[in-house]
């Protein structure tokens, strides 16, 4: 059942509760009071709606630049997933996808990370494995990278 029937038939019940089984006889007092009693009704239902409308009528924010709705009650349900930052524990131990380099040399395969890439596009770069830090000769001079087995052995990985 809606909430309005509801609370019409609880209205309705109160109000046949407070009439007296006798006939009536109204006075200037008696009219007073039901006038009274009629308003503290209206103002008690308008205050019930105006309660229920705040509670669903507004989107809930968060507060901050850029922020969106807020996932949880009240919040506008979609098809739409908002992804969240990852950890910062996470996140730096995650390398980025676009310095992998894999190079053909002779009989195998050299798969590495680009130096130069990961100081542009990875802020704790300094803090990679010194163990796993190579160096390779090539048609245009040395290149310093890191070995992408190597960081993986040491708990490191690829974003994508």
């Amino acid at each position: 059942m809606s909430r309005k029937f509801i609370t019409a038939i609880a209205l309705g019940s109160l109000l046949a509760a407070s009439l007296p089984a006798a006939p009536l006889r109204a006075d200037d007092r008696d009219t007073a009071r039901a006038l009274a009693g009629i308003m503290a009704l209206v103002l008690i239902g308008t205050a019930l709606k105006d309660r229920h409308d705040d509670r669903h009528g507004h989107e809930a924010r968060r507060a901050g630049p850029g922020s969106g709705p807020q996932k949880g009650h009240g919040a506008p349900r979609s098809g739409h997933i908002e992804h969240r930052p990852m950890p910062p524990a996470v996140r730096k131990m995650t390398l980025p996808q676009r310095c992998l380099t894999v190079v053909q040399a002779r009989h195998k395969t050299l798969r590495y990370m680009g130096a130069r890439c990961l100081q542009n596009n990875y802020r704790w770069s300094a803090a990679l494995p010194q163990a796993c830090e190579i160096t390779i000769e090539g048609p245009r001079g040395q290149r310093r990278g890191y070995q992408a087995g190597c960081l993986k052995r040491s708990g490191y990985r690829l974003n994508g």
